[in-house]
């Protein structure tokens, strides 16, 4: 076969070669002459047709524009039409088309061999299609072979218009031109393939053996070759699919080239002045291209292979993780020549990787208890922290159902709900009470998750937990703290009324009554200013405590705050229990006190109120009780008293009484009455005393017995006494300056200004700021200043006086102070109080004991109260010279008492 195919080598393939050579030469240059020729004529005679179509239209816009009508797409194609007539072997007619440059973008008119159906569109500057209109308006002139819209291949000829900046193109399809070529061709191809099959007929027949084996051979190597097409395209499937892409470097002559798959990876494209090894350095990443550059020099410098992870940044700025491996190819002297790389994309390996790697430092560093169990409940895996809170290693509970740390606090039932919802929505939560490897049972919080195992195809189970013992402590003691009073550990207002509000709906469904008791300790605050609020706290503990034994268990105690205890006495029959229980207080609360050595006596006040009488809210008995418990104050204290609706409307008045005096004193609706103070022989004006008054604007006048005493309370008493003291010396002023003698101004003064500290600076601030003379202001005090002031209100009683300020006892002989305190307080008068000068008549040892002791200490003596010419006179025999009452006059308001103001003395 092999010299067969040898002497068919050396005679038929040179025959036949010959015979085909000549015949494709001699056929090609036939074809090519006639294909230029007629190539060339179209040329030339498309290129005259654009440029006369170019004048025309010049022309015919130049007409155009004389007449005002100025678009340069108005165009009449009779002479485009007429002009076409005269090509021949153009087939279909050219289309001419008007471009005019907007922008980035081409404006063009396609004109059809029918102007009616022209219409306007618009390309990219850059685009493919665009090349002879981009030629046109560049001002060129030519015809070159382009791609329309619909691309196809087509003849073009352009022609610009400069005068109005438009170009114009003709084209005709090449395949137009080239149809009358295919016969010509077909022709000459046919009487070709003839010649060459009665050659190959001869040679056959003569050579037959030769070329069945050679057309065996062909067959051959073509089926190789068909094969080897297939397994590349297989390779270069499984390369893209494995996002791999291949690259080759040669070091000798820096040649570099990668694969279509690289390319595509990474997106690489190569830029003029850049050869493709910078192109593809520059895809690695920055931070790691100096490393990758390394790893290559030294691979090829030592002959070794080098495998690297490493980032790079595609084309579109897409940061990857790859895995790049080289291989150094050997030249046949044994020296590194060239090397193959491969560039694997392993970002989402990568970065399951890390994933799994955070979730292993979670699951290890989790502050909670993780286990994990297979489908059967057994435990497969833990953390340390479940190893931590429980006590148990791994080891000792690997394989075991989780119930092995059962505390067995809860029944079948809620496990049986626990897997109910498990099964159901794969989760549950809640809380558990478990039992440590100590034995201690905890609380803890669960979660449960129910995951499919993907490699098993069972389910597993996830419980993450955390020990709630502190919580639940916390929980307690916030518990204790929000419902509990910290000193005595009772139970505070809070926790008292939530327990009453239920005990008062058992009591109106059970239609029986309850009893509550107020009560406050008397002399308490005795207790707290002698020995000191360390002691105060223990009394108060030491009460919390009798007062639990005095009660029932079932009975409610609760500590209000300061020194103020509430109960509440369940079921009672009869008002006369409530007040039994009250009276076993008192007498547990009456015995002794040993706080820290001292020896203690209290006593308390009790008010009590009465469910369904007196309230059926918890507020509303409180209150009446309390309004009760200052009804045993008012009493004498340390009693107890029940509630009545009189209590209840002075509770409401006092409240209203409360609320509106702090706006009174802003709102002007205090003003001040004056009562003369007469000499009795003359009848002379010799003083006034200034009474405040109060005008309420929807109660009218309120009397000072209901509010005196509870701005004393309030301490509203202070700022109220500054603005009487301001108000009585300026109108005194004001009557002296008018040439009016109103006396000395006489002006109470409560022990609260003394306690507060600055009664001295108001004195001396007021007569500075109204210009009063001090001679002219005289203070009227109560006893109850020197019960609780003694020695501090003594000094300031000398500084006023140092002023010129007189001092008296207001209500002298109705308190229990010491009469030695007589003899340090550096007074100028004493008041008798009314109540002796009422009586005076009947027994007047009182009235002439206070007389004689003021005249002993050399003091001014005047009473208050006459009524009668009867008490003037007695009082007038008995030493007392001035009277102020109701004898001579009643408190006056300015208008009224500036008449006797001028007559300057009252006659009766």
């Amino acid at each position: 076969m092999n010299r067969a195919r040898q002497g068919f080598n050396r005679r038929a393939l040179g025959l036949v070669g010959i015979m085909v050579l000549v015949t494709l030469i001699t056929n090609f240059i036939a074809i090519y002459i006639h294909f230029n020729a007629v190539l060339e004529g179209q040329q030339t005679r498309l290129r005259e047709w654009a440029q006369m179509q170019a004048y025309l239209l010049e022309a015919r816009i130049g007409l155009q524009q004389a007449n005002r009508k100025l678009s340069p797409f108005l165009f009449s194609f009779a002479q485009a039409q007429e002009s076409l007539a005269s090509v021949s072997g153009h087939g279909k007619s050219p289309t001419l088309i008007l471009a005019q440059k907007e922008g980035d973008s081409i404006r063009y008119l396609v004109i059809s061999p029918s102007p009616a159906k022209a219409e306007t569109r618009s390309l990219p500057w850059q685009s493919e299609f665009a090349l002879p209109l981009r030629l046109a308006l560049q001002a060129k002139s030519g015809v070159v072979r382009s791609i329309n819209v619909k691309r196809q291949s087509v003849l073009a000829a352009y022609e610009p218009i400069q005068a109005l900046e438009v170009g114009l193109v003709a084209q005709i399809e090449l395949r137009e031109i080239y149809r009358p070529l295919i016969g010509y061709a077909l022709k000459l191809i046919a009487v070709s393939l003839f010649f060459i099959l009665l050659g190959a007929r001869f040679c056959f027949v003569w050579f037959n053996p030769v070329l069945h084996a050679l057309a065996q051979e062909v067959k051959d190597s073509k089926d190789k070759e068909e094969t080897s097409i297939f397994q590349e395209k297989k390779l270069s499937r499984v390369l893209t699919l494995a996002n791999m892409g291949s690259w080759e470097w040669r070091r000798e002559d820096s040649f570099f080239s990668f694969s279509k798959e690289l390319q595509e990876l990474l997106g690489l494209t190569v830029q003029e002045r850049q050869s493709p090894y910078e192109a593809f350095l520059a895809c690695i990443h920055p931070e790691d291209r100096d490393q990758f550059q390394f790893a290559l020099d030294q691979a090829m410098s030592n002959g070794m292979n080098f495998s690297l992870d490493h980032r790079v940044v595609t084309a579109f700025g897409k940061a990857l993780y790859v895995h790049s491996t080289g291989e150094v190819v050997w030249d046949a002297e044994g020296v590194p020549s060239k090397m193959l790389g491969i560039m694997q994309d392993i970002t989402e390996s990568k970065s399951a990787t890390q994933r799994i790697q955070l979730l292993a430092t979670v699951f290890e560093n989790a502050q909670e208890g993780v286990v994990i169990t297979d489908h059967q409940n057994h435990i497969i895996e833990v953390n340390p922290s479940f190893e931590k809170i429980t006590g148990f290693t791994f080891a000792e509970v690997k394989g075991h159902n989780p119930k092995r740390l059962s505390s067995g606090r809860h029944k079948k039932p809620f496990y049986q709900a626990m897997w109910a919802s498990i099964q159901e929505t794969s989760t549950w939560s809640g809380e558990v009470w478990d039992r440590k490897k100590s034995g201690d049972i905890y609380p803890k919080h669960l979660n449960i998750t129910a995951f499919k195992n993907e490699i098993s195809g069972k389910t597993n189970y996830l419980g993450v937990f955390s020990d709630i013992s502190q919580q639940k402590e916390n929980e307690a003691k916030l518990a204790q703290m929000a419902y509990y009073d910290p000193l005595t550990n009772l139970p505070n207002r809070s926790f008292f009324i939530a327990d009453m509000i239920r005990e008062l709906q058992l009591a109106e469904r059970a239609q029986i009554s309850l009893a509550v008791l107020f009560l406050d300790l008397d002399r308490f605050k005795h207790v707290n200013d002698s020995f000191g609020h360390q002691v105060g706290d223990q009394l108060l503990i030491q009460v919390a405590a009798r007062l639990k034994e005095a009660l029932r268990e079932s009975d409610l105690i609760a500590r209000l705050g300061g020194d103020e205890f509430v109960v509440c006495l369940r079921n009672i029959e009869d008002p006369a229990d409530a007040g039994q229980v009250a009276q076993n207080i008192l007498q547990a609360l009456h015995r002794s006190f040993n706080l820290e050595g001292h020896l203690v006596y209290i006593n308390t006040s009790i008010g009590i109120s009465l469910y369904p009488q007196d309230g059926s809210e918890p507020g509303v008995l409180i209150k009446n009780a309390d309004s009760a418990m200052y009804l045993s104050k008012e009493k004498g204290k340390g009693i107890f008293s029940f509630f009545t609706q009189a209590l209840n409307e002075k509770a409401q008045k006092r409240i209203f009484l409360d609320s509106s005096l702090h706006q009174a004193l802003e709102q002007d609706q205090f003003f001040l009455q004056y009562q003369p103070q007469v000499e009795i022989a003359t009848g002379q004006i010799v003083g006034l005393e200034a009474l405040i008054r109060w005008r309420h604007p929807t109660r009218g006048l309120i009397s000072p017995v209901d509010f005196i005493a509870l701005a004393e309370e309030t301490g509203l008493i202070v700022p109220i006494g500054d603005w009487v003291l301001q108000e009585a010396c300026a109108k005194t002023k004001q009557w002296q300056d008018a040439g009016l003698k109103p006396g000395v101004i006489s002006v109470n003064v409560s022990q609260k200004q003394f306690a507060r500290g600055d009664i001295l600076q108001s004195v001396t601030r007021t007569l500075k700021q109204t210009g009063l003379d001090p001679k002219q202001l005289k203070l009227e005090l109560t006893e109850s200043l020197f019960i609780k002031g003694t020695n501090h209100a003594i000094e300031i009683l000398h500084h006023i006086r140092d002023l010129g300020v007189g001092l008296s006892i207001d209500d002298f002989g109705t308190g229990f102070s010491s009469l030695s305190y007589l003899k340090n307080i550096p007074l100028t008068d004493l008041k008798v109080d009314q109540s002796f000068v009422k009586g005076l008549l009947q027994d007047s040892r009182i009235a002439e004991a206070i007389i004689s002791l003021a005249k002993s200490l050399h003091l001014s003596i005047i009473a208050e109260g006459a009524e009668e010419k009867a008490q003037v006179d007695f009082l007038n025999q008995l030493g007392c010279q001035r009277i102020q009452g109701y004898y001579y006059s009643k408190p006056l308001e300015e208008k009224d008492l500036l008449p006797l103001l001028r007559q300057g003395k009252i006659m009766v």
